[in-house]
């Protein structure tokens, strides 16, 4: 079983290495880029890596929490990576909605055909 220590012990190497937990979470030690958890987990026959953060920001515990979850959402028939991106889309940090936010700030000092030229090229309205 994986430990808080053996993650910090974890020098980076040449290559890029895995260390091991149960039920199919790891941690990769990389060279520049320090320790980032993942589990896999199967569904609809393929087997898929849900990244669960970078170790010093989601500790040891609470990256099993998440590992755990993911696994209660695969036996409940539900892929994690779709509802990330799901939850992810209905934030609403799509390029469109930030265009618009960006001419609504603009609007009031751009001339019309200008505000209009610009919705234009950006696609949105």
């Amino acid at each position: 079983m994986l430990t808080e220590t053996a993650i910090k012990a974890a020098k980076p190497q040449e290559k890029p290495y895995k260390l091991f937990d149960e039920r199919g979470y790891s941690c990769s030690s990389r060279a520049r880029a320090g320790a980032c958890g993942a589990s896999k987990y199967r569904y609809g026959g393929a087997e898929k890596l849900l990244a669960l953060g970078a170790y010093p920001d989601v500790l040891l515990k609470r990256a099993r929490e998440k590992r755990d979850e993911a696994r209660s959402l695969v036996a409940d028939g539900k892929d994690p990576a779709e509802l990330r991106k799901v939850e992810k889309a209905a934030r609403g940090n799509t390029f469109a909605s930030i265009a618009e936010e960006w001419l609504l700030l603009r609007s009031d000092k751009l001339a019309p055909i200008t505000l209009a030229k610009a919705r234009w090229l950006l696609g949105s309205c």
